[in-house]
């Protein structure tokens, strides 16, 4: 270490005590990031940590699953990180509006924030507060600790923030933010009440205006209308990912009706990227208008909508992105789909009767499907999908890797059924995919049982599909 140490630029350390920690700090002065897994970290150690190791750029803490009381392990000592850029912490444990908004003030920097807490609060209930010239001190019956702060409205605003991955409304101004991701597995209060999920939506369409790349899970009690508002302030989207939310047609058509922007390939819609599986309130109406008014899209997600029905591939209309596309995942329903809620059991006896379409209607997807030349990887699946729609690949020549899901007509699933199943896949795949790397088998789909073939150019390749 005394010879070596130098030489580090970055350090992931799981489960270590302080007294060790420091010790291997002093000898890592060039070290630039540093990630600290199922760590136990007072605030008083963490305030150390930033006169040992000053210069560090990157800083990842996760604190161990039972933490110490809130004012014993504050984020505020980050604030005199000075030349930090991205900043994670993860600490099941209350955390002040005030504390977060320091570290934004002070660490000028920042360009990435990312948090994992239990509450965002105003005030840490621990704390008998009292204010001295503009700054809170705190009487604990703990030792020492650093002083609570009070923000002031001006200074943190023009911050070079470009990322934030946290989950309370309380932004304001950011316009400099560009990156967010919303992940609302945890409860949310502000003056004591909990935050509604929408309101993050309405305080990001608020404070927000120049997103690129926006991200939003586990939000199940937002509304479409919410979703529909952040979409119409973001003219320059390029990536937008809301798997299994409340976003459905209203944002879909806000988000494809986006006027054009400056873009690498000139003036055009920006978006790139579009990910809303299991978005059960999408349909093929606002689905066409991606299709047709985003040139530049590379890859697209529907599986799970009701967006996959023939009247997607219906009329004559080009879609501008289909000899750019590389990633399609989609789903191919019957005209009647109604998908299934998350949640609700269905018996295999209730499941409507397969409907595949006929011979022209097939035709008409399989003509859609073949324009996508440029496809690197393709899965499709659904109620209504043959291994007739797409027989002949030849039509992508980079396609790396396919997947296809075909719903079997038998609801008897006996281990005899299942492995005739699994064996009919095998061998389809193997004459689809000459020379590739086939895998097949038997799932259950929303109760339905479908054959599956997995079929991957390379075992050696590192496709992310």
């Amino acid at each position: 270490m005394h010879s070596y140490g130098h030489h580090v630029k970055s350090l992931e350390i799981i489960s270590i005590e302080w007294n060790n920690l420091a010790f291997l700090l002093n000898f890592t002065i060039n070290l630039h990031s540093l990630f600290l897994r199922d760590t136990k970290l007072s605030a008083l150690q963490l305030q150390e940590l930033a006169e040992i190791a000053p210069q560090l750029r990157v800083l990842h803490i996760t604190l161990r699953q039972y933490p110490p009381k809130p004012l014993e392990c504050q984020m505020t000592p980050v604030s005199a990180f000075k030349h930090l850029e991205d900043f994670y912490w993860n600490v099941l444990t209350d955390v002040r509006i005030d504390d977060i908004l320091f570290v934004l003030k002070s660490c000028s920097q920042l360009q990435s924030l990312a948090l994992t807490i239990n509450l965002l609060v105003e005030e840490l209930d621990e704390a008998k507060v009292e204010e001295i010239d503009g700054i809170k001190s705190s009487s604990l019956v703990a030792d020492a600790v650093p002083e609570l702060v009070k923000v002031d409205d001006d200074g943190w605003t023009s911050t070079s923030l470009r990322v934030l991955s946290w989950s309370h409304p309380c932004i304001e101004n950011q316009a400099s933010i560009q990156e967010i991701e919303l992940d609302l597995r945890v409860s949310v209060t502000e003056g004591g009440s909990l935050v509604g999920d929408s309101g993050f939506l309405n305080a990001v369409s608020k404070s927000c205006p120049n997103l690129k790349r926006f991200t939003a899970k586990h939000t199940p009690f937002t509304t479409d209308k919410a979703f529909e508002e952040v979409m119409r302030v973001n003219h320059g989207l390029q990536m937008v990912s809301v798997k299994y939310t409340e976003f459905g047609d209203l944002a879909l058509h806000q988000l494809a009706r986006l006027p054009p922007t400056l873009t690498s390939a000139g003036t055009s819609h920006s978006l790139v990227e579009l990910d809303v599986e299991g978005c059960l309130h999408i349909t093929s109406h606002s689905a066409i208008e991606i299709l047709e008014n985003c040139p530049l899209l590379r890859s697209l997600n529907l599986l799970g909508t009701k967006a996959g029905t023939i009247e997607l591939f219906k009329g004559c209309k080009p879609w501008p992105c289909a000899k750019v596309l590389e990633r399609l995942h989609m789903d191919i329903q019957p005209l009647d789909y109604q998908p299934r809620p998350y949640g609700v059991g269905w018996r295999q006896a209730d499941l409507p009767p397969l409907k595949p379409y006929t011979p022209e209607e097939q035709e008409l997807i399989r003509e859609r499907l073949c324009s996508f030349t440029s496809l690197l990887g393709l899965e499709l699946g659904g109620d209504a999908m043959t291994y007739e729609i797409l027989e002949d690949f030849s039509f992508a020549p980079k396609l790396r890797k396919v997947i296809l899901c075909v719903p079997v007509k038998s609801n008897d699933y006996s281990n005899s059924i299942i492995q005739k199943a699994r064996e009919m896949a095998q061998g389809r795949g193997e004459a689809l995919f000459p020379n590739w790397i086939v895998a097949s088998g038997f799932s259950c789909i929303s109760s339905r049982g479908a054959c599956y073939i997995d079929a991957d150019i390379s075992k050696d390749g590192h496709f992310v599909f």
